[in-house]
């Protein structure tokens, strides 16, 4: 526990990695009872065993950096982003949910809408500070807290700390009205004149998505 205070202290972001430690252990000095290391908290516990033997280190951002500002979103079938690139045409990206994200809530499909616009500009990102500009409030606030009760959430934030730190970028988040959003432009699944069909094998395995445009 003391190791993960003074890395959340160095790492704001590490909350995200053991809400479920503290969860567990809030309030165990008052009583006598054991906590049963199983399930999401064994994991987590065992993540933290890195801190055994790492040796790494965190690069610092050169002293002068571009500053790129990236809009995202999300629908229910698919997501989509622009990263605005100072000199350059924008970057735009959008595709559709895979099968297995398409039952996901959409505040949980929108951290992954983010994740996805990061990994495909990955180039542009890397050693930047990015203006997140997003138009949901419960990704935006989520972040700033560290997370939330929801599992799946905290996980798509999880995976969007990964993708920024693979990339060494460091994002600051600024709400922008979804009228104001130009990310929403992209996404096939905001236009009711589209009807999306996914396609499946004879071994009922997917295999693609067929939009048919009325």
């Amino acid at each position: 526990m003391g190791k993960i205070s003074s890395f959340c202290i160095a790492v704001p972001a590490a909350w995200l990695f053991a809400r479920e430690i503290y969860r567990a252990t809030a309030g165990f000095l008052k009583s006598s009872r054991l906590i049963k290391a199983a399930g999401d908290l064994k994991k987590e516990i065992e993540y933290w065993r890195f801190l055994d033997s790492w040796e790494g280190h965190l690069p610092l951002l050169p002293e002068y950096h571009v500053c790129l500002k990236v809009f995202s979103d999300a629908s229910d079938f698919a997501w989509g982003g622009i990263i605005s690139i100072p000199g350059s045409l924008p970057f735009k990206t959008h595709d559709y949910w895979k099968p297995e994200m398409l039952h996901l809530p959409i505040v949980v499909k929108e951290a992954h809408a983010l994740v996805n616009v990061l990994k495909a500009g990955r180039s542009f990102v890397c050693n930047t500070g990015v203006d997140v500009h997003i138009d949901s409030l419960a990704v935006l606030q989520s972040w700033q807290r560290q997370g939330g009760k929801n599992k799946l959430f905290n996980d798509a934030l999880k995976e969007l700390h990964k993708t920024a730190l693979a990339s060494n970028s460091h994002l600051f988040f600024q709400f922008v009205p979804s009228r104001s959003n130009p990310a929403d432009a992209p996404l096939p699944g905001n236009f009711p004149t589209e009807i999306v069909c996914f396609l499946r094998s004879p071994g009922d395995t997917w295999s693609g998505i067929l939009v048919l445009t009325l």
